[in-house]
């Protein structure tokens, strides 16, 4: 495989979003130097190091993300800033978003690394061993050799033809996941190491062929998602080493949600049985336009923690005081000097949900994608500067095995009460010295706390609720399980490979929109005179709502 080409996603950062990456790289290189001074053994702590690179790459992003800060003073939806449970929240969600950054560039270097493999009886065991291991070429991997169990692969394969034939979505995805030069022949199927257990599992369990074919009778989704997650629940210890359980559990997280559909059911029901009053509520909200929010939170191109956006969105919009556009006002200081009349509670439930629609646009379209975006381009630079003294691969590895607890817990287990008093811990500890978000690892100490002491919120089975979470979960999951929006938000990466792998920017959909030729890359003039340049944020918000 080859290496990334950082050089054309910098061009797009640097002259579209106007982000210096090159004073990013510096400032970086600058603060490790005066890490690695305090303490020798700093510098090779994978997490202290992420952490460090990651606050300067979140703070060249802060133009894109300065609504969702905890010291945010020009907040999205004119939500009362300064509370506890804003401020832990949107520290939660700087630890997640973190985390699923550092997951996402671990799945492109594996991506980047990976070579094609057979899905076959013979190479079952070679599958099953440590990913990481496989595309490193473990000695120990090319010996691993188990006994072909025909009958078992022709079971399946005559599965897999029925179910192609019908095409269901766990079909498709077998279909599009096989790299194989001849794709006439069904068998074998050759995809990227990486994404080979779950090619496996979709291809050899029979509870995925079932569910696939569900999706054609939307009244027996649930029952099907339920026995396909009892499965996945099961087969899931079998992953014994934390990041090959990691990996395992986030590529079925893209494809399935696994740990978003249970955690939202919980909200889902919670609003359903609440009541309506002359003050604005969460009830309030209940609808099909609420539902596709909903969705456009499944669909982020993040793999865990997305029910945070969710408690943020609720809690913003419970707490703003008037809800209106004001955010998108030319200055922070007009708005300051502006005192509008109260709306009518109706007007504010019909801004609240067109705010979050544009909230998810924005998180989706635009923060998101400068953020991973962001993260390539200057590791690519600090590799480059040999400033690591491992691969980037092992420095992965270690973070997130160190962390996988964390990155996949269910956010449901904190309550209101546990996020406020995180949010005053971290304050109090702040207070001693640290900066606002250069100690991840006090934050990480204190939400694990916080989740191991309170785990009394348990996630309803998608079975045991009312008719109309039911009518509105079988709806969200046959939505979800469509593979266009898998292929373009969830998880574009793994149906990549080759020059389109090495080349691909979660940016250029945004800048094709926006006039951008790339025959003109490198013209620095170009971008000014000629493109549709962003000169601030609200230029290209507005363009992201206004675009046919």
């Amino acid at each position: 495989m080859k290496e990334r080409d950082c050089s054309t996603i910098k061009y797009q950062l640097e002259n579209f979003f106007l982000i210096p990456v090159d004073q990013i790289v510096n400032t970086i290189i600058g603060n490790i130097a005066d890490d690695k001074n305090t303490s020798e053994n700093k510098v090779s702590n994978s997490e202290s190091t992420l952490d460090i690179i990651f606050e300067s790459v979140f703070k060249g992003a802060a133009h894109y993300f300065d609504f969702i800060v905890s010291t945010a003073n020009h907040p999205f939806f004119n939500e009362n800033s300064g509370e506890a449970l804003r401020t832990g929240l949107c520290r939660l969600i700087y630890l997640s978003l973190q985390n699923n950054c550092i997951l996402n560039a671990f799945f492109e270097e594996l991506a980047l690394k990976s070579t094609l493999i057979n899905i076959s009886g013979k190479n079952k065991p070679l599958i099953e061993r440590s990913i990481v291991d496989m595309i490193n070429q473990c000695p120990k991997s090319k010996n691993l050799r188990g006994k072909v169990d025909s009958q078992s692969f022709n079971n399946r394969k005559r599965i897999f033809l029925n179910d192609r034939r019908q095409h269901t979505y766990t079909s498709m995805i077998i279909e599009s996941l096989n790299f194989s030069p001849d794709k006439k022949d069904v068998f074998p199927i050759e995809t990227l190491q990486y994404i080979s257990p779950v090619a496996n599992y979709l291809l050899t369990d029979d509870t995925s062929a079932k569910f696939g074919r569900s999706l054609n009778n939307p009244k027996m989704i649930l029952n099907k998602y339920n026995n396909l997650q009892k499965n996945y629940t099961e087969m899931q210890p079998s992953y014994t080493s934390p990041i090959d359980n990691l990996i395992f559990q986030a590529e079925m997280e893209a494809i399935f949600g696994f740990s978003f559909f249970p955690s939202i059911c919980n909200y889902i029901e919670d609003i359903h049985h609440m009541t309506i009053s002359d003050i604005k509520g969460l009830k309030d909200l209940e609808g099909q336009l609420f539902t596709s929010i909903i969705l456009q939170i499944a669909n982020l191109p993040i793999f865990f923690g997305k029910d945070l956006f969710f408690r943020y969105i609720c809690y913003s919009f419970l707490s703003s005081p008037n809800i209106d556009f004001s955010y998108f006002n030319e200055s922070v200081k007009e708005i300051a000097t502006m005192l509008p009349p109260s709306l009518p509670k109706i007007q504010q439930v019909n801004n609240g949900l067109i705010l979050m629609n544009r909230f998810f646009q924005i998180i989706s379209s635009i923060s998101l994608p400068v953020l991973f975006s962001l993260w390539s381009v200057v590791i690519k630079e600090l590799d480059q500067k040999e400033l690591f003294t491992e691969p980037l691969l092992d420095i992965y590895k270690k973070y997130l095995a160190e962390n996988a607890a964390t990155l996949t817990t269910d956010y449901a287990y904190l309550s209101d009460k546990d996020i406020c008093q995180l949010s005053i811990d971290y304050l109090r500890h702040d207070k001693l010295g640290s900066d606002l978000f250069d100690n991840c690892f006090l934050l990480r100490h204190i939400y694990k706390e916080a989740t191991y002491n309170n785990c009394t919120k348990k996630t309803i089975p998608l079975f045991n609720i009312s008719s109309y979470t039911k009518e509105t979960m079988q709806q969200l999951i046959h939505d979800y399980c469509n593979l266009d929006s898998l292929k373009k938000f969830r998880a574009p990466a793994f149906f990549l490979t080759g020059d389109a792998l090495t080349t691909y920017s979660p940016l250029s959909s945004l800048i094709v929109s926006l006039q951008y030729d790339p025959n003109h890359l490198g013209k620095r003039d170009y971008y000014r005179k000629n493109s549709f340049l962003i000169d601030y944020r609200k230029a290209l918000f507005e363009y992201l709502f206004t675009k046919a």
